[in-house]
């Protein structure tokens, strides 16, 4: 079998526990870092999903090549090594001609470029929740095949449930306390709000009670233009600033963050929990979410959409919130949406 991958860090004999496509007589050139490049690839084998779901597509077929795609590129992460994956996002994936039928789809184009200079930003969620607006206009015939691909895929499907678990929280919140007050960390647009008001329209006061805590100012502009009559304020602070103390943030009825905690490492994400149940009056609420482990986009976001996170399990979940608690948890429910791609925990506090 020809080489398709080996890193220069494989101690000699180990390569058959490093790669799965590996030969006893590899061929390979070290370029000017050191690292192995490719060489003699047998792309027939190692990219013949990619290839397939591009003949599915450049025929017209492109719904069709685009779900195929994800199943492939689910695949295919899974049988090399992390830093084979990773060279063949930058190098063999992104020469591929299925990368220009993929940027088609808003979503993994805008996720690709980073615009604001993070991938997964309140704009790419808006293309997700098919909202449409100046930055997310709709997308057009040439495009509506792979974004249909996108928005019906299993991930987009689990934004979607995590947008309206948020809001049955800040409802639910409402309803038990006319008073509550409630921040969002990490709010982006603060879509939620959407559904919140729609169905308790009459019973929202004009005073501010719901706060959306974001370092993206855009976002909070966005925010406060479509909600702040409504009872909405903002807040500019990063997730240091929370850590470190600098926001002033008082006490509430409800603490959630929805997309936050996939990019922050433990000790972060543990000093930042932390922070969020100390900010939570004594019967309230504390909401996080995580993206899980091994879910069915995983290589096409990576890959085509440059989007990666930080995967946990609900024993990671679970860890993080005893790191984080100084006793004040008085229960904890961990779940999922129904396509089980998002964990949720939810604390009440004492």
């Amino acid at each position: 079998m020809d080489i398709l991958w080996c890193s220069s860090r494989v101690a000699p004999g180990g390569a058959d526990s490093c790669c799965r496509y590996i030969s006893e007589e590899r061929t390979a050139e070290e370029n000017e870092n050191g690292a192995l490049m490719f060489m003699n690839i047998d792309r027939t084998n190692i990219l013949r999903g990619v290839d397939e779901a591009y003949e599915l597509a450049h025929s017209g077929w492109v719904r069709e090549g685009m779900d195929h795609l994800s199943g492939a590129l689910w695949s295919l992460r899974r049988s090399v090594t992390t830093d084979a994956w990773r060279d063949l996002c930058k190098v063999e994936l992104l020469n591929h001609p299925m990368r220009k039928i993929a940027h088609r789809c808003p979503i993994a184009l805008r996720s690709f470029e980073k615009p604001r200079g993070y991938p997964g930003d309140a704009v790419t969620l808006d293309y997700i929740y098919g909202i449409y607006g100046a930055e997310s206009p709709p997308p057009v015939d040439a495009q509506r095949a792979a974004y249909e691909s996108r928005f019906g895929a299993p991930a987009a499907r689990a934004v979607r449930f995590r947008r309206g678990l948020m809001a049955k929280l800040v409802r639910d919140a409402r309803r038990e306390n006319p008073g509550a007050r409630v921040l969002s960390v990490a709010s982006g647009h603060l879509r939620e709000a959407d559904f919140v008001f729609k169905m308790d329209e009459d019973a929202m006061p004009i005073g501010p009670w719901w706060t959306a805590f974001d370092q993206d100012e855009k976002s909070l502009e966005v925010a406060e233009r479509s909600y702040g009559t409504r009872g909405v304020a903002i807040q500019k602070g990063s997730v240091r600033d929370a850590i470190a103390g600098r926001s002033t943030w008082g006490t509430y009825s409800l603490v959630y963050a929805a997309g936050l905690f996939d990019y922050l490492p433990q000790p972060a994400a543990i000093a930042l929990l932390a922070r969020m149940i100390a900010s939570t009056q004594k019967g309230g609420t504390v909401m996080i979410a995580n993206f899980a482990q091994e879910i069915p986009d995983v290589g096409y976001m990576e890959s085509y959409m440059a989007w990666d996170l930080i995967y946990r399990s609900e024993d990671e979940m679970t860890a993080m919130v005893n790191a984080a608690d100084k006793g004040r948890i008085e229960s904890l429910d961990i779940s999922r949406d129904p396509d089980r791609n998002i964990i949720f925990a939810i604390m009440r506090v004492r």
